[in-house]
C-alpha cells in the first residue's frame, strides 16, 4: 500500500516534462482505382491511433502526441511503368497545411519526408491530440491517362507521452 500512495503522489505532481516518451509509428494506407483516361485525382483517408494495435494499449494513457515526421510512399502501383504524380499532400482539418509533390514516380518511388516546419508539426500533434485521428488528401495529376490501381501509404513517426 505504502507504494500505491508513493506512485499516486508521483503522479499528482507530475508536468509535462515528467511524462515518458514512446516512439511509435501510425501507418494508414488507401488503395485508389484510377480509370483510364483519368489523368487527376483528389483522394482523402483518415489515420486513427484507435485502430493500430501498437496504440490501444495507451490510448487512455496518452498526454500528447510529438511528431518527428510524416512520410508517405507509393505501396504499389498496377498502371503504366513511369507515371508520375504532381500535386499536394493535404492536412484539411489544419487549415489545408499542405506539402507539395513534384513527379512521384508510381512505379519506383521510395519513401517521401514531408518537410514541414517545426510549428506545422506542433499544430498536427494538437490536432491528433484534440481530435483523436488525422485526415490526410491527396490532390494532384498524373502525367499520363493510363489507369491503375494505387496504393499510398501514409508513416507518421511521432513520439507519445504517457503517464
Amino acid at each position: 500500500m505504502k507504494h500505491v500512495l508513493m506512485f499516486l503522489t508521483f503522479l499528482s505532481v507530475c508536468t509535462t516534462a515528467d511524462l515518458l516518451k514512446i516512439p511509435l509509428t501510425l501507418d494508414g494506407s488507401r488503395t485508389i482505382t484510377i480509370p483510364n483516361g483519368i489523368t487527376s485525382f483528389d483522394e482523402s483517408f483518415t489515420i486513427n491511433p484507435a485502430d493500430d494495435a501498437d496504440f490501444q494499449k495507451y490510448l487512455d494513457k496518452i498526454k500528447g502526441y510529438e511528431i518527428e515526421s510524416i512520410i508517405t510512399t507509393p505501396e504499389s502501383w498496377s498502371g503504366a511503368q513511369a507515371t508520375k504524380f504532381s500535386g499536394s499532400f493535404i492536412l484539411p482539418d489544419l487549415n489545408n497545411i499542405s506539402f507539395p509533390i513534384n513527379n512521384l514516380d508510381l512505379g519506383t518511388a521510395s519513401l517521401l519526408a514531408m518537410n514541414f516546419s517545426t510549428a506545422d508539426f506542433v499544430s498536427i500533434a494538437n490536432s491528433l491530440q484534440q481530435f483523436g485521428k488525422l485526415n490526410v488528401r491527396f490532390k494532384g495529376t498524373l502525367n499520363n491517362n493510363s489507369g491503375g490501381s494505387l496504393k499510398l501509404g501514409i508513416k507518421v513517426n511521432l513520439k507519445i507521452k504517457v503517464v
